[in-house]
């Protein structure tokens, strides 16, 4: 499981790649439930508890998959080199523009000043595109880490601060 992901249903493709397709978690209110992404990273299917149409100009329809409603969105095809590097769980490399989308319109918290501990608050999500040093030693205290072992751990070879997409996180898996 990811280090910032709590819910087990709760994935990456719900943070980066919705917004990619011009919606986010937020935009289905009470009816999300996953997002999921096929293997070539052309269609992204948010799955809902309802019949619930969320519409954006990337909207190709409402997908009935095994009596489970999934609203489904194409990726702009010049994004799609990026998409490829999220699902290979390859977030440091996407490119500063999707970056910028995700970090825009994600609805993940940007930097939230909470003045009575005086402490800035960012998502971990956000952190984890630059692999920001705030969040290495936060990775660092967590797994109790000395500085040579962190390094090794991040950078033979280089490791991600996400985990990478596991496999009930793409479409085929429920087609199978």
């Amino acid at each position: 499981m990811s280090r910032f992901l709590v819910d087990p249903t709760d994935n990456i493709f719900n943070y980066y790649l919705l917004p990619i397709v011009g919606v986010n978690k937020a935009s289905f209110e009470k009816y999300f439930i996953r997002t999921l992404v096929n293997k070539i990273g052309t269609l992204v299917y948010v799955k809902v508890n309802s019949s619930i149409i969320v519409k954006s100009i990337y909207f190709k329809g409402l997908q009935d998959i095994e009596n489970q409603y999934y609203c489904v969105y194409t990726v702009p095809n010049e994004l799609v080199p990026d998409v490829k590097l999220i699902i290979k769980g390859e977030y440091s490399k996407i490119s500063e523009k999707v970056k910028t989308i995700i970090k825009d319109n994600s609805g993940l918290v940007k930097g939230k000043f909470v003045k009575s501990i005086e402490t800035i608050y960012v998502s971990k999500a956000i952190l984890a595109l630059d692999r920001h040093p705030a969040l290495i030693m936060d990775i660092k205290n967590e797994l109790g880490l000395t500085t040579e072992q962190l390094n090794e751990y991040l950078i033979i070879p280089k490791r991600e601060l996400v985990d990478k997409p596991r496999s009930f996180d793409f479409i085929e898996f429920y087609l199978e």
